[in-house]
């Protein structure tokens, strides 16, 4: 939903208003999808007589899949949305009292709970190849996130803790197929996840390369994903 207000600046958009901008937007995308004929009156929107066309080919619509890495945002996700991804940079005790608070709001909602966990994640032939060629991206992007100010980085008080000693092993899925099969398998136990999503470049340095991607890429579909079930 964001958390910077120069993202919200940059459209002219007040960021007190992001909860309820947010909220009315997936209900206009509701009904965009329902094939009918639809008016919509509320704060932020102001729509009249609208059909959309083509008709979805997922019925009724396509899932909504809502990110959320706070007990609130997870129960908005389980209020309005269709599925959860939790956030990939926070540890596997936060991710987890997330998830619980987002199954009793689908619950409570008549909805089944639908759970996708994203993952900071690098593959390699050694943990200390994958610290080398991972390390310093994923470092780059925690360091922009504390300075800041997203909270699941308030724990650390000083910049000098972002380091892989003090990150990698409750944040990341880092090191060699055998580590990282482990790790997989112990989130998605505790998390009872459907699905993991993957984050292996980060904008914030632009790495790791294209080629670099690739080979991890074949490391999880060879070593990892078999092995997942």
């Amino acid at each position: 939903m964001g958390y910077q207000p120069v993202d919200f600046r940059a459209f002219g958009v007040s960021m007190e208003d992001r909860v309820e901008l947010f909220e009315e937007k997936v209900e206009i995308l509701r009904r965009c999808w329902s094939g009918q004929e639809f008016s919509f009156e509320g704060k932020h929107h102001n729509i009249q007589n609208l059909t959309v066309r083509p008709d979805t080919v997922q019925t009724p619509h396509p899932p909504i899949w809502i990110g959320a890495g706070a007990p609130v945002s997870a129960r908005r996700a389980g209020t309005i949305g269709d599925a959860i991804v939790s956030t990939p940079s926070t540890t596997l005790q936060n991710t987890c009292r997330v998830l619980a608070e987002y199954r009793s709001a689908a619950e409570a909602a008549g909805k089944t709970p639908q759970v996708t966990i994203m993952r900071d994640a690098w593959v390699a032939n050694s943990r200390k190849e994958a610290e080398e060629v991972y390390g310093p991206e994923v470092l780059a992007a925690y360091r922009y996130y504390w300075q800041n100010g997203l909270s699941e980085f308030k724990s650390i008080k000083d910049e000098s803790e972002l380091n892989l000693e003090n990150i990698a092993k409750d944040r990341l899925i880092m090191g060699d197929p055998e580590e990282c099969l482990t790790e997989f398998q112990r989130w998605q136990y505790a998390t009872g996840a459907d699905s993991c999503l993957l984050r292996l470049r980060h904008a914030h340095s632009g790495g790791p390369s294209h080629a670099q991607i690739m080979k991890t890429i074949d490391l999880i579909g060879d070593r990892i994903i078999p092995y997942c079930h």
